[in-house]
């Protein structure tokens, strides 16, 4: 039996539109997802997938419901325990890179496990290792203006690994 990777019990987002009527980004999400389960979120534009997305990722604390990651119930959990996780277990491959311009490729890498325990000079290796990883070794130095959009989005899936 495969084990539960997280589940989301009766989730949801309310927010305010501009004339102050309650309306849902998300009502009643159930959802549960085991380990080496795909999960492809689709839908149309403002239907919630960033939205849930957020809340998967522990980056949106801002619902109604539960929601475990493994055992852990991520809805209770403080602010700096909910960065610890998402520290530990998460990476992010955001749509529009999220690169800083005035940094290299490998600064960019980098800059991602400063928040970690890992010292400088392992921090370098790893973000050289997973720069290399995905057919960058020969951009470590390049800004983000010096590479095409791919790259940028390699650098970006560098940074998550």
């Amino acid at each position: 039996m495969k084990n539960k990777l997280f589940e989301l019990r009766n989730v949801e987002v309310k927010y305010k539109n501009p004339l102050g009527e309650d309306f849902f980004a998300l009502k009643d999400i159930n959802l549960t997802v085991y380990e080496g389960d795909y999960l492809a979120i689709l839908g149309t534009s403002g239907s919630g997938k960033t939205t849930l997305s957020n809340i998967i990722g522990t980056l949106n604390s801002s619902f109604t419901g539960e929601y475990d990651f493994y055992e852990t119930k991520v809805h209770s959990l403080s602010d700096r325990k909910r960065v610890k996780l998402r520290e530990d277990s998460f990476g992010f491959i955001f749509q529009d890179y999220v690169l800083l311009e005035h940094l290299t490729a490998l600064e960019n890498v980098a800059l991602s496990l400063h928040y970690s325990n890992i010292p400088l000079k392992e921090i370098r290796a790893l973000a050289i290792e997973k720069l290399n990883s995905v057919g960058l070794g020969d951009k470590i130095n390049h800004k983000p203006f010096q590479l095409s959009g791919g790259q940028k989005q390699r650098v970006s899936i560098a940074r998550a690994l």
